[in-house]
């Protein structure tokens, strides 16, 4: 996860007489990730991978090693890329087939790709590969993902707490104004780091 009920908790100051159950809290997690994979990561959808930087090989039923744009995102915010590329592969009847992909190198771009038994390389006679990623121009910290999604979700419960057909709180009007400046504050820290480390928007030619 991008962060914990914990973590949220004690930044936002949110205890649990709050009424807000860490069921809750959890599904607001899972959607800051989503949140954040739009507003941060740049998703690469079916592109055809390079050949071995080292070699020039492609498939040629032996070479596994292939590169792409790079860096790639820990779309799963586990703190691991390993598992983060998906592809197909296209044989040589032009039924799709699915790849089995790990990530030598997110930095890099250095992906291994397998036909689905995990071990053997794409056949010479397939007609092509396509893989799909998150991508970013530059290498996020975990902790910095972390933070945003922090931040993020302290801004979404502190709205939440301003209303009252929503959350039980006592004496809610009194912390109404509360609420609404330290929404403000989690807003700003949140949008600060998406200034930071967004990919810049494609210029039209």
């Amino acid at each position: 996860m991008i962060t914990t009920v914990g973590k949220i908790r004690d930044i936002s100051g949110l205890d649990a007489n709050t009424g807000i159950k860490d069921e809750q809290i959890i599904e607001f997690i899972r959607m800051a990730e989503n949140r954040v994979k739009r507003d941060v990561f740049t998703y690469v959808h079916n592109t055809v991978p390079s050949a071995n930087p080292k070699t020039g090989a492609s498939w040629d039923g032996s070479n596994t090693r292939f590169q792409v744009m790079s860096p790639i995102c820990d779309k799963d915010f586990d703190k691991s890329t390993t598992d983060d590329v998906t592809g197909t592969w296209i044989d040589s009847d032009y039924e799709i087939q699915t790849c089995y992909v790990t990530v030598d190198n997110a930095e890099f771009g250095y992906v291994d790709i397998y036909q689905d038994d995990e071990s053997s390389p794409i056949p010479a006679s397939a007609q092509n590969i396509y893989l799909s990623y998150y991508q970013n121009d530059e290498i996020i910290p975990f902790s910095v993902l972390e933070d945003m999604g922090t931040f993020l979700i302290c801004q979404q419960l502190q709205k939440r707490l301003a209303e009252p057909n929503q959350v039980n709180i006592i004496d809610i009007e009194e912390n109404k104004q509360l609420t609404v400046l330290k929404d403000k504050e989690w807003e700003k820290e949140y949008e600060d780091l998406i200034s930071q480390y967004s990919n810049p928007l494609l210029e039209g030619t």
